[in-house]
């Protein structure tokens, strides 16, 4: 018996860089119809550079858009991939679909391609921002008395 990867929703938001909760993956012994891409064309298409090599780049990839969140593979590191994403631009869609390869399935080759790209982040980095230094003591003990006598 060969099992078929079923369709369902997912919330999704565009409002992140990349979506922040990744469902399990689900797997299926075969995933009907042909594969659009692979993780050197979703590179290309996502304007960022493969940085691997060998056979592990031709891995087939089949993008859906104007559906549903969800994404199903084939066991194996060099089984198929079917990404149904909802619908946006192909730069868009090809980043998501790295972002799911990457964070969903743990591909190494998308994660190493899409590491340090802004568009890649869940959230902002810790720390400081860059543009504010560090206050002295005595203007630190200023604000901090002004916040105590505005509070009592």
């Amino acid at each position: 018996m060969q099992v078929v990867c079923e369709e369902y929703s997912l919330c999704y938001s565009n409002k992140m860089s990349i979506p922040f909760f990744l469902p399990m993956p689900r797997y299926a012994v075969r995933i009907p119809g042909r594969a659009s891409h692979t993780v050197r064309s979703l590179c290309a298409a996502a304007g960022i550079e493969c940085r691997a090599s060998g056979a592990w780049i031709e891995r087939p990839i089949d993008v859906r858009r104007d559906r549903p969140f969800d994404f199903c593979a084939e066991p194996g590191g060099y089984g198929k991939v079917r990404i149904t994403l909802p619908a946006s631009d192909p730069v868009t869609a090809a980043r998501d679909a790295l972002c799911v390869l990457a964070y969903g399935l743990h591909d190494l080759v998308a994660k190493e391609s899409i590491r340090g790209q802004t568009w890649s982040r869940v959230a902002p980095p810790l720390g400081r921002p860059k543009q504010r230094k560090s206050m002295p003591g005595k203007e630190r003990q200023r604000r901090f008395r002004l916040r105590r006598a505005a509070s009592t």
